[in-house]
């Protein structure tokens, strides 16, 4: 188990995988102030307080400098960085290959690109690719 100030991520027990996970799922609607992310096919889960989403911050990233959208490019590859992967916040999308399914899935929904090479490396060349699409300088 990691703790980052407000912020647990967990990896179940191989025997208790199953268990575990149909109860995250079970509680994460009672309790509107927690925000749980379950990931069964990787056996862990992360939890926080609801008002810590990505999307938050990059909101209120968008209203201080005065930024649109289309100024913001945003990678991830976990479920809860879907929460700032929206087109009201950033028009601009990419992942690596080794990105959650859905993840990939808004990625390429948005016109974004997933690199063909896991972690940053991939992050990397999805965004040359999307740059050399858009036709921007890097």
């Amino acid at each position: 188990m990691s703790f980052n100030g407000f912020w647990f991520a967990m990896k179940a027990a191989e025997e208790e995988a199953d268990g575990l996970m149909k109860l995250l799922e079970q509680k994460a609607g009672q309790a509107p102030g927690l925000t749980i992310v379950c990931m069964p096919q990787e056996q862990r889960f992360y939890a926080h307080p609801a008002f810590m989403r990505k999307g938050t911050g990059l909101r209120a990233i968008l209203d201080i400098t005065g930024f649109a959208p289309e100024d913001i490019i945003v990678a991830g590859d976990e479920a809860m960085d879907l929460d700032m992967m929206r087109p009201e916040l950033a028009a601009h999308v990419v992942c690596p290959s080794n990105a959650h399914p859905m993840v990939k899935e808004r990625v390429m929904h948005m016109g974004g690109a997933v690199g063909g090479e896991p972690f940053g490396a991939g992050v990397v060349q999805a965004f040359r690719e999307l740059a050399e699409r858009r036709g921007w300088t890097v």
